[in-house]
């Protein structure tokens, strides 16, 4: 079965999800607009497992995520409107365009999730830097958890199950 050939359109939950990725791009880049005047010269580049900076470097580091975040929406927009997932489940002419919607709508919630994600510890590298915050949240990682598995769990519960008992 190939899939490459079909072009999923994004429905009405798909454009929600775009538009708040694409917010989420919007505040991602604007946030060192914002800011990058008022930074100091060294700020935190990396974060410990106990959410406190443990690395630093330049402030022009700050452009990171905001260029690679930007890169992973725009390829990951792309592909959701041609996946060619490696499917875990038998693809059959009558669930291959099911298969593919998921495999679409999964790639838009993971481009969303890592915008989220990147908006979030851009947010805080801000917030150590200017010390009115001391690094990641405590809620940092159960949001991280959800933005990124949440979106894997729903692929793997929505796609069709393989029946066993006729493969050989």
């Amino acid at each position: 079965m190939n899939l490459s050939k079909t072009t999923i359109e994004p429905d009405f939950y798909d454009k929600i999800v775009g538009g708040v990725g694409l917010v989420g791009l919007l505040i991602l880049i604007g946030l060192p607009v914002i800011h990058y005047s008022t930074l100091p010269d060294t700020i935190p580049v990396h974060f410990g497992l106990s959410g406190k900076p443990d690395g630093f470097g330049s402030k022009a580091l700050i452009w990171t995520l905001p260029i690679i975040g930007a890169l992973i929406f725009i390829w990951m927009t792309r592909l959701a409107r041609q996946p060619k997932p490696n499917i875990p489940a038998k693809v059959t002419e009558e669930n291959a365009a099911h298969v593919q919607r998921i495999a679409a709508k999964t790639i838009r919630l993971l481009a969303t999730g890592i915008v989220l994600i990147f908006s979030l510890i851009t947010h805080l590298t801000i917030q150590t830097a200017l010390g009115k915050s001391h690094g990641l949240e405590p809620w940092f990682i159960p949001a991280f958890i959800i933005l990124i598995f949440g979106p894997l769990a729903y692929y793997f519960t929505q796609l069709p199950k393989r029946n066993k008992s006729k493969q050989a």
